[in-house]
């Protein structure tokens, strides 16, 4: 079956925001939110223990986000850098970052280009012959959408607004335009006589606002919150058109989640044409834009942490006017991937996350360095062949994840607050890694840095002996492995702080001696004595254990001098004491 694709008579500039976002007058905003942090603490510990570190860093009142265990903590205006760095360095805290504050990955458009060129380049027109996405929602998260424009209409589902303190939670209309762009490239109606058409034309969007501000800019908190929100009402796909995003700890945990039910979260590389050092996140799958050229797109970031490449310049799509625009920006690469992944799971609705990822990377048209490479990712979508294969794609993984325990050694004492950290890794995405103590269940993580996923076990809540732990880890499509065990000693037993008494049974104070002092001593500890020592005038004359005897040979000294006999007791601990009487040669 083929379609007709029409095209409106009128095309319209993008200028307000190009000049919001361009602009070299215009104020930058701050680059992160004044006065909060994003913290997650290590799977384990108590929110007791979680405040009290928290409070050593400055930091109070965490507030969690939805469906994680990341927290928004307020710290001291100005006071952000130092407790994120604090943070950082406590092995019970899985990550702390700033809440940043980042811009949509939009640039200046061409309102002259009169063609979807990046339709027919990815194969969509004859991908609709397999599917059109009917039956996937994919989550927009952006500035909202206008959810009136004409090629749009029914295509829009009940959306949320997470911004903090917004009045009215359904109120997802389009405060900047971005966000109608974005929903254009992925489900702008087929065939209807009007507009274009898009990536996948027969999925719904559900619009999920997460900025109120007249430049569009949007914290890393609101995102997570938004992705666990679409993740938990029906959204299989969501669509971050937003630069750094893909360097946030706490976005990659919400996508972690959205992951945990098998939907995939699509992140803009970014449209500085700089590497950012980012670290690839098994959760994030990472777009970069290239041009109708099959080449890099000039403005596309670039890095270890790409995944994909898509036509990201001169993109036809719809905008709040009602009307149509041509923008580019990795903005718009992400929603062609994004679409990609709706129609490869209409395709088959029964693929996991990561066989939905695996289908499109596996399928795209190598660019560049034969392999990946940091500019393209895995290629340039080919949404006919992923499409295809996803029709016939097989579900082969039955290995289950590699997994460690990486500290403590065996053998190790632990005291307090013990970290446990633990390796796990898989080709199909670890889902979740559960820390046991003697068998019992401790703690469950899905997040892990460089694949180390960290546990903190409060010791003192145990009593001291001899404990084994054990974790396990799933993958994405369910196999599962325990480690072997790591055996480890607990002893919270509190300090000794008590030192020896020492009594001298002989010589007396003030004994006279003829020739030659009996000495005998003994001590006691409310532990145990370590050793006991015995000197005459400062030489040491003797030692023992519990108790002690010898003699002083005094009879060269001349009669009338004093002489001092001083015994010294050592617990266990370090502990000691002293005693001394003073004797008179005869």
């Amino acid at each position: 079956m083929a379609f007709r694709i029409s095209h409106a008579q009128q095309w319209m500039a993008i200028s307000a925001f190009a000049l919001v976002v361009n602009s070299s007058v215009q104020a930058a905003p701050p680059p992160f939110a004044a006065g909060r942090i994003l913290v997650k603490p290590a799977a384990g510990l108590s929110d007791a223990r979680f405040a009290d570190i928290l409070q050593r860093a400055n930091g109070h009142g965490p507030s969690k986000l939805r469906g994680l265990d990341v927290a928004l903590v307020q710290v001291t205006k100005g006071n952000e850098k130092a407790a994120v760095a604090a943070l950082k360095n406590n092995p019970n805290i899985a990550f702390a970052e700033l809440d940043a504050l980042v811009a949509p990955d939009a640039t200046a458009n061409d309102p002259l280009l009169a063609s979807q060129w990046h339709l027919a380049k990815i194969g969509a027109t004859s991908a609709w012959d397999v599917t059109q996405g009917t039956g996937v929602t994919v989550a927009v998260l952006d500035s909202g959408v206008y959810a009136e424009h004409p090629d749009l209409q029914g295509k829009i589902v009940v959306g949320r607004n997470v911004v903090a303190g917004t009045v009215n939670p359904l109120d997802t209309s389009d405060v900047v335009g971005h966000g109608t762009w974005v929903t254009g490239v992925i489900t702008e109606t087929v065939n209807n006589g009007i507009g274009g058409a898009s990536t996948a034309p027969g999925t719904q969007v559900m619009p999920i606002r997460i900025t109120d501000r007249s430049d569009g800019y949007a914290y890393f908190s609101d995102m997570a919150s938004g992705i666990t929100w679409a993740a938990d009402h029906g959204a299989r796909v969501a669509n971050l058109s937003y630069s750094g995003a893909a360097g946030s700890a706490a976005v990659a945990s919400a996508a972690s989640y959205m992951m945990s039910k098998q939907g995939v979260v699509v992140v803009a590389a970014g449209n500085d044409n700089i590497d950012y050092g980012y670290t690839n996140s098994s959760y994030l799958y990472v777009a970069a834009a290239t041009d109708a050229n099959d080449a890099k797109a000039s403005f596309s970031s670039f890095g270890s942490f790409v995944d994909i490449a898509a036509p990201g310049t001169y993109i036809y799509t719809t905008n709040r006017s009602g009307t149509y625009s041509t923008v580019q920006g990795t903005s718009f690469a992400t929603p062609n991937v994004a679409g990609v992944a709706a129609m490869v799971m209409s395709a088959n609705p029964l693929l996991k996350a990561t066989d939905v990822l695996s289908v499109i990377s596996s399928t795209a048209v190598d660019l560049g360095t034969a392999g990946w490479d940091a500019n393209f990712g895995n290629g340039r979508v080919n949404e006919l062949a992923a499409v295809q294969k996803a029709v016939t794609y097989q579900v082969m993984d039955s290995t289950a994840p590699i997994t460690s325990i990486v500290s403590p050694l065996g053998g190790s004492k632990l005291s307090g607050l013990a970290t446990v950290s633990v390796s796990a890794s898989d080709a199909s995405g670890v889902k979740a890694v559960t820390l046991l103590v003697n068998g019992a269940p401790l703690a469950s993580s899905t997040t892990a840095i460089n694949n180390v996923y960290t546990f903190s076990w409060d010791t003192s809540k145990v009593v001291d002996g001899g404990y084994k732990l054990t974790a396990s880890a799933v993958d994405n499509v369910g196999n599962s492995v325990t480690t072997a065990a790591t055996s480890v000693q607990v002893s919270n037993a509190p300090p000794d702080t008590t030192a020896p008494t020492v009594t001298i049974s002989t010589p007396t104070l003030g004994q006279k001696i003829s020739t030659t002092a009996s000495i005998a001593a003994s001590a006691k500890d409310n532990v145990a004595v370590k050793q006991i020592s015995v000197q005459g005038d400062g030489k040491l004359l003797c030692t023992g254990t519990a108790s002690v005897s010898c003699s002083w040979n005094l009879r060269k000294a001349a009669s009338g001098s004093t002489h001092t006999v001083k015994v010294t007791a050592l617990d266990t601990a370090g502990n000691s004491t002293s005693a001394s009487v003073s004797i008179i040669k005869q």
